[in-house]
């Protein structure tokens, strides 16, 4: 018999959220057990696509004309593994089932070799990342936004309707580049829907859903509602419910109310993007990213003990530069402190991409390298496609500021520098970039942990672009 009658889903069963061996209220052996019917993580899908070779760099990238007629069955695929994303805690990524879109002279491979990860550089394998992707359907803005993306480095995110691959830093725009990535491939409809539901509260969210679900068993419906609630949820402990949101502090403080969608309604993500994509890495002059996480993650907040004052930030710099280590901020110091201050260049180590592989989109100029970039997918893959605007957001919500070049973002590091909002008092103002810059000891800090991430993002080392 198959393992999955009955309303019993591979979500439902075989979820990392249970432990090594799933749901033990699905097995009843011998005929149904976790090595029965968890054998593997990935969904092998070998699609008729065509390879054109390019001779001149010696590559074989996918053309996107090509690729189109591929991609409404790359959907329905990852549309039948979001199912396996019943529940609102991170998965891990290395554990998931993948979707491995592949050229026809893969397609005689046995599946075996695909499951054991043999062709990778010959397929690109999408994933739906940590499947917690967290969407606001009320608050200070007008429409539905992603908040939280489930593709985080060292995932790429890889939108199916255009031939491009991003790498999205925290702090660097990528709420915003998140909602672009939606614009792209068709998301805003549905997240419409959501916020429309919510009009009417969490209620209004299970009937969205129970409609959209209604051909799904009724266990997998209610726990897509559950799922829908996130911290709200409450079939959890209070304790819990802090890891099913990103910064569910900072959320609170907005007064926001977030839903986490189903999986299937987030971005794709791709391990390693093929040839075929152009992968685009969208920074921020590190100095002024390190500031912004400050100023969200340790400003005011009292578990960050003495330095939750912009007054500390010259010894947090140095603290995460490794220059000066400091015991009190170590205590406090956790591995999303570690994630939002990792050096671009130590990104792409991890994914094996060189430097001169990527184009750059800079959070401060992203209207004219946003341009740039349709030019480079025009030229390079024939994609001449007008590319969306850029939604204008960012997870704490509020007004943004346009910043010098045309980007999205906060004010420029010159002493005019507005301080933080609402956040620090006229003693303990923000201190601006350009100050900061100017203090050797902070400066010399900086320039031996990210001086390459400058290069590779085309800041000036002089700090002239602050």
């Amino acid at each position: 018999a198959g393992c999955w009658d009955s309303g019993y889903s591979q979500g439902l069963c075989c979820s990392g959220v249970f432990g090594p061996f799933g749901n033990a209220g699905c097995w009843s052996p011998p005929a149904f057990t976790f090595e029965r019917c968890c054998p593997g993580s990935s969904t092998a899908f070998r699609a008729a696509v065509v390879v054109a070779q390019n001779s001149s760099q010696g590559r074989s990238p996918l053309w996107p004309d090509l690729l189109a007629s591929a991609m409404p069955e790359v959907r329905e695929r990852l549309r039948e593994i979001a199912l396996d994303y019943l529940y609102f805690f991170f998965e891990d990524p290395q554990a998931v089932r993948q979707v491995h879109l592949c050229s026809p002279r893969q397609q005689a491979l046995p599946r075996s070799r695909i499951k054991m990860g043999q062709v990778r550089r010959a397929c690109e394998t999408y994933t739906l990342g940590d499947g917690l992707c967290a969407l606001e359907v009320q608050g200070p803005r007008h429409r539905a936004v992603l908040v939280r993306s489930a593709c985080n480095p060292p995932l790429w995110m890889c939108p199916l309707a255009a031939p491009l691959a991003l790498l999205l830093l925290p702090k660097a725009a990528s709420t915003s580049l998140s909602n672009w990535v939606g614009l792209l491939d068709g998301f805003q409809g549905r997240w419409s829907a959501f916020r429309a539901a919510a009009g009417e509260g969490d209620k209004g969210v299970a009937r969205l859903l129970k409609k959209r679900f209604a051909n799904s068993s009724r266990a997998i419906v209610d726990a897509l509602v559950e799922r829908a609630r996130g911290a709200r949820a409450t079939v959890i402990s209070p304790p819990e419910r802090r890891r099913t949101v990103v910064f569910s502090d900072l959320r609170e403080r907005t007064g926001a109310l977030d839903v986490v969608p189903p999986a299937s309604d987030c971005p794709a993500c791709c391990e390693r993007p093929a040839s075929w994509r152009t992968k685009v890495v969208v920074g921020r002059h590190p100095l002024s990213r390190l500031v912004s996480y400050f100023g969200m993650a340790w400003l005011g907040n009292r578990q960050r003990g003495n330095f939750s004052s912009w007054s500390r930030l010259p010894d947090w710099l140095l603290h995460v530069t490794g220059v000066s280590p400091s015991a009190e901020v170590a205590q406090v110091f956790g591995p999303e402190d570690e994630y939002h201050t990792k050096p671009l260049a130590d990104w792409l180590a991890d994914t094996r991409v060189a430097p001169a592989e990527v184009t750059r989109l800079r959070f401060e100029h992203l209207k004219s390298d946003l341009r740039e970039l349709g030019r480079v997918l025009c030229k390079t893959h024939s994609f001449c496609s007008r590319l969306p605007p850029l939604p204008r957001r960012r997870l704490e919500g509020g007004p943004i500021s346009d910043a010098a070049g045309g980007g999205i973002g906060g004010p420029t590091g010159r002493p005019s520098q507005r301080a933080h909002a609402g956040r620090a008092s006229r003693k303990d103002a923000q201190p601006s970039l350009w100050h900061l810059w100017s203090m050797a000891g902070i400066r010399s800090a900086f320039m031996a942990k990210y001086a390459v991430d400058m290069r590779i993002m085309g800041y000036d080392l002089e700090g002239t672009d602050l």
